[in-house]
């Protein structure tokens, strides 16, 4: 159905979403790649943030709409991070500790919640308009 594609317009809003949200985890992710026991190269994880931030600017856009439950928004990046960090450290089962596990799940979470808090000021001030 026509009536159902999203138009020109709209799938701009989420590229502005994307970006956005991309940008602010590239930087979050640049400045705690250090903090990350496991991770051995600083500008890939850095990347990854970015690119991931990305995907969750252009998803998270689409998960509040109109609804004005706070905990969607939570949900999201909770489930984005969980992912993330969860693949981190998969192939470590057998010899996890609990202090690298917490700062690498911190430091992929940490991303997703600042490129939250930059769309909700962007969808808030009306630079990004809501699903």
């Amino acid at each position: 159905m026509l009536a159902s594609r999203p138009d020109f317009a709209d799938r701009m809003e989420s590229v502005k979403a994307g970006l956005l949200s991309g940008i602010v985890a590239l930087g979050c992710g640049a400045l705690l790649a250090p903090l990350r026991p496991s991770q051995e190269t600083l500008w890939l994880a850095a990347l990854a943030s970015g690119l991931c931030g990305f995907l969750f600017g252009i998803t998270y856009r689409y998960v509040i709409r109109d609804d004005s439950n706070r905990h969607l928004g939570s949900g999201a990046v909770g489930a984005f991070g969980l992912v993330r960090g969860l693949t981190l450290i998969e192939g470590q089962w057998p010899q996890l500790e609990p202090l690298p596990v917490a700062t690498d799940l911190g430091a992929v979470l940490l991303p997703f919640l600042c490129g939250r808090l930059a769309l909700d000021a962007a969808l808030g001030l009306g630079w990004i308009k809501k699903a």
